[in-house]
């Protein structure tokens, strides 16, 4: 192994954990790695991928970590593709007929693709020896960053008669690890776990009032200024608003978030990496895949959502061994915020009855899905929605079958008679005419109507669009975008059936909710502990080390964390709101008034139908105290 090590990866030994890893996959065994990030996990699939007979297929959540990891397997000659929704039809096919010919090592797919029945089709023509789950901790509904979508993942392993698994992740608690190996039956002698602790990262926590914290942060980085540094915060506007505060204070930093395309992203992550900007102000959606090794200082001016996201996050400093800075700003008030986020992703009971309901009702055998008008529709964020189709998926209400669209955008990049001549090669004029004339044509942009395009009479099918838009594209004559996705469902049980599931996936919502809040408790004690901060993550992750401080955190330091309480302002406001504002707020959510509506209203959790703050004074008036407080408050004002 170790001259496949150096051949194809130019490394000369294995680091702590890998080569046991290794072992246990080559002699036909499913396992679990549990590294600290930055500690080469994913050699642990890609060694043993060129020695397998088969296919390893890769289940990793993000794009943008596939094409790294990609980039990176290119540039070591080893052959894998990746199946993802920003490629072309070419570079799909591609990349199928390659997998489907064994002439590749590893595919990586989205744990989305498994819903595509096409896809499904084709990876039954596949031979695969190994399945590899990246995040795996996101499996677990007592891991952080639960993933619907993961929770099928062992169904479609004994679907597709896979052998073997290995589970990747950086963060599980105990609990989380009993849970992924129960899923996948992995025996406890296949888990291997290489310990959380890092002598390396000096921990900090202050407790500090909120209006403290731009100057404090000034304060921190002036000692700073020639180090990498990330600072994760909450919101987008707040790492907009913060970058700038520090350009105009000397600094030279950028903003990072999902608010930003692609192409931005990719040129400010690039600028980073080669030391061209020093500063990150940045979501938790920075991160990810970022292979720097010296980060210096990690600083959360909001606090993490978890002690799995702390741990993670701070694990991308320091990975080059250096003494590396961790520090966390915590206020009362992002803990009021950051809780009340929690809530943003529970379906209220009434909301579940009219969704199944609705679904009882249909007179056909299939469900018709859009993500976008049903979040509208419910007042259901996507998340959530993804989660209760899964629930119902995984209860045998409904079975995927096929995603589709419904609106198309296209912009030609040439003039209608060339559009016209090239198609003229492959399509009836007819076909072509009914194309030009179902358009609705603007200024740049043309949008068509996909549900409209057929004509029976004329022959003309829906399939004879893809056609068009498949030999446009190959000439480069058109660039399209899809506007309107929607998934078909097939409906396995009976109306009556149905409905009597609905105190079961309500409650599956309850306990997210509190494994929630749990999780977000145990940080806040950890965060105010006077026990030894180093020592307290590792033993979360169910480490045992022999020593009980580590010396150098601010606990070790003699400086302990109390969060500040909340103005007791805020709370004499809420204490005044009157009946008649409560009416009022009944009036503007209209059909969606309810008890736990109006708290998500009143706390600025933004949800498909309400949430903007510039437009009522009322949305999160309170989004500084805890949703429970509001609830309590609100309870006795209605029963009055």
């Amino acid at each position: 192994m170790k001259e496949a090590l150096q051949k194809y990866f130019g490394f000369t030994y294995f680091r702590q954990g890998q080569e046991e890893v290794i072992d246990k996959i080559l002699n036909n065994k499913s396992a679990i790695a549990i590294f600290a990030t930055g500690s080469g996990k994913s050699l642990c699939y890609q060694l043993p991928a060129l020695k397998l007979d088969n296919i390893t297929l890769v289940v990793s959540p993000l794009v943008s970590l596939m094409q790294d990891q990609l980039d990176f397997l290119n540039r070591k000659n080893i052959p894998a593709v990746r199946i993802d929704s920003s490629q072309t039809r070419e570079e799909f096919i591609k990349a199928i007929e390659l997998a489907k010919k064994n002439q590749v090592k590893i595919l990586m797919i989205s744990p989305e693709r498994f819903k595509n029945e096409i896809f499904r089709s084709h990876l039954k023509d596949m031979k695969i020896d190994l399945m590899v789950i990246d995040e795996a901790h996101s499996i677990s509904e007592w891991g952080h960053n639960f993933r619907p979508d993961y929770l099928k993942l062992p169904i479609y392993k004994k679907e597709f008669n896979i052998k073997n698994v290995l589970l990747l992740t950086a963060t599980a608690t105990p609990k989380v690890i009993e849970d992924m190996k129960k899923q996948f039956d992995i025996e406890d002698e296949n888990v291997v776990v290489t310990g959380f602790y890092r002598s390396n990262l000096d921990l900090n926590v202050e407790g500090i009032e909120s209006y403290l914290k731009d100057e404090k942060l000034l304060e921190e980085l002036r000692l700073k200024e020639k180090e990498s540094t990330i600072v994760y915060v909450t919101q987008q506007k707040t790492a907009d608003r913060l970058s700038s505060f520090l350009n105009n204070n000397g600094f030279n930093s950028e903003s990072y978030h999902a608010g930003k395309n692609n192409e931005q992203r990719e040129k400010i992550q690039n600028k980073f990496m080669d030391g061209e900007v020093k500063i990150i102000v940045a979501t938790i959606a920075f991160g990810m895949g970022i292979d720097k090794s010296d980060i210096r200082n990690i600083i959360h001016y909001n606090l993490p959502k978890s002690l799995e996201n702390y741990a993670q996050e701070i694990g991308r400093a320091g990975r080059d061994g250096e003494k590396s800075y961790c520090k966390v700003f915590a206020t009362k008030e992002d803990l009021a915020i950051l809780k009340n986020f929690i809530y943003g992703d529970f379906i209220e009971k009434n909301t579940l009855k009219k969704f199944i309901n609705d679904l009882e009702k249909s007179e056909s055998d299939f469900f018709e899905l859009s993500e976008y008008h049903a979040s509208r529709d419910y007042n259901i964020k996507v998340l959530p929605l993804k989660t209760l189709m899964v629930y119902l998926e995984m209860n045998g209400v409904l079975e995927p079958v096929s995603y589709s669209f419904k609106k198309l955008q296209l912009r030609f990049l040439e003039e209608d008679q060339n559009i016209k001549d090239a198609l003229r090669n492959h399509l009836p004029q007819n076909t072509i005419e009914y194309f030009f004339s179902c358009l609705d044509r603007k200024k740049v942009w043309n949008y068509l109507d996909v549900d409209s395009f057929e004509d029976k009479e004329q022959r003309i099918k829906k399939s004879d669009l893809t056609e068009i838009i498949k030999i446009l594209e190959k000439g480069d004559l058109i660039e399209y975008r899809v506007k309107e996705t929607y998934q078909l469902f097939k409906i396995i049980k009976k109306p009556s059936e149905i409905s009597s599931i609905l105190e079961t996936i309500y409650n599956l919502f309850i306990n997210n909710v509190k494994n929630e809040i749990e999780r977000f408790d145990k940080m806040i004690s950890f965060f105010e502990s006077n026990k030894c901060l180093s020592m307290g993550l590792s033993s979360h992750f169910g480490e045992r080390n022999e020593i009980e401080n580590c010396g150098h955190c601010s606990v070790c330091n003699k400086n302990t964390t109390k969060i500040p309480e909340i103005n007791s302002k805020e709370l004499l406001e809420l204490e005044r709101l009157s009946f008649e504002e409560l009416l009022y707020l009944k009036d503007v959510m209209g059909e969606f008034w309810s008890l736990i509506g109006v708290i998500k209203y009143l706390s600025g959790i933004n949800t498909p139908k309400f949430g903007n703050k510039g437009t009522d004074p009322y949305f999160g008036k309170f989004e500084n105290i805890e949703f429970n407080v509001i609830y309590k408050a609100l309870k006795a004002k209605v029963k009055n």
